[in-house]
Formats: structure tokens, sequence, C-alpha cells
């Protein structure tokens, strides 16, 4: 394996990383939307 191939798989690597960060990321703020609208109608007859 050349330094070249080395230097590609470990960028192709970084950029799954990456993806899987965003994907968990954007899932996470979609939960944290309903949990605070769930709250939000809970507390308003307070």
């Amino acid at each position: 394996m050349s330094i070249l191939e080395s230097k590609d798989l470990i960028t192709i690597l970084g950029v799954l990383i990456a993806a899987t960060s965003l994907v968990f990321t954007a899932i996470n703020t979609h939960v944290n939307l309903k949990t605070n609208r769930a709250r939000f109608w809970l507390d308003l007859p307070d």
C-alpha cells in the first residue's frame, strides 16, 4: 500500500465519520425539537 492509497483511505474514513456525526446531530436536533414542543404544551396551563 503506497502513501497515496493510505492518504485516500484516511480521507474517506474522515468523511464517513463526519457524515455519521452530521446524521446523528440531525436526528438529535429533531428529537430535541419534539421534546421542547411537548414541554411548551405541558407548561402552558400553569
